[in-house]
């Protein structure tokens, strides 16, 4: 939020409408809490914490589209590549909540990184929705009580934090 502090107004000022100032977000808020929920899914499509998913091994030999994959080999799922495709996200690299308003349901559904952040088919997360649900109340409560600002300098310039994260098998913010 520190890189796009439009975004966290815009936020703030939902939260603010739907759920006042005398409680903080709850669950039964979420679907009144629309541009939150855009937050939430441009926050897993945009970096996604684990780009290249688990590793699988296959249990049997595959043929895939014209490649052969032996038994035992190794699978690895490019959630990374899923979330950056510009045919099915206009401008990957931005940051852009706004672009999960409004969808048709069938086509936000497609679209909705939830569907593959978490893993998928037998070996989906089993414990995604509780992950999703965490994330949720931890951002609702945040964005709701605290005011995030660029750090400034010396000389009171503001700070300009890098998109930046360690790579590795999880990512993180640096």
């Amino acid at each position: 939020m520190t890189l796009y502090p439009e975004c966290l107004k815009k936020a703030q000022e939902e939260i603010g409408r739907v759920v006042g100032s005398d409680r903080l977000p709850e669950f039964e808020d979420r679907e009144s809490l629309p541009y939150l929920e855009c937050i939430i899914k441009e926050v897993y499509r945009w970096n996604p914490p684990v780009p290249l998913g688990i590793t699988h091994s296959l249990s049997e030999n595959d043929d895939y589209h014209g490649y052969h994959m032996p038994k035992g080999g190794m699978v690895v799922s490019n959630i990374w590549g899923m979330a950056n495709k510009s045919d099915v996200y206009d401008e990957p690299d931005a940051f852009r909540p706004e672009r999960f308003a409004d969808m048709d349901p069938d086509i936000a559904d497609l679209k909705d990184p939830r569907k593959y952040v978490f893993g998928f088919g037998r070996r989906i997360c089993p414990g995604r929705y509780f992950a999703d649900t965490s994330i949720w109340l931890a951002a609702a409560s945040m964005i709701a009580t605290l005011d995030i600002h660029k750090a400034r300098d010396s000389q009171g310039q503001e700070i300009i934090p890098p998109a930046a994260f360690k790579p590795g098998f999880i990512r993180f913010v640096i």
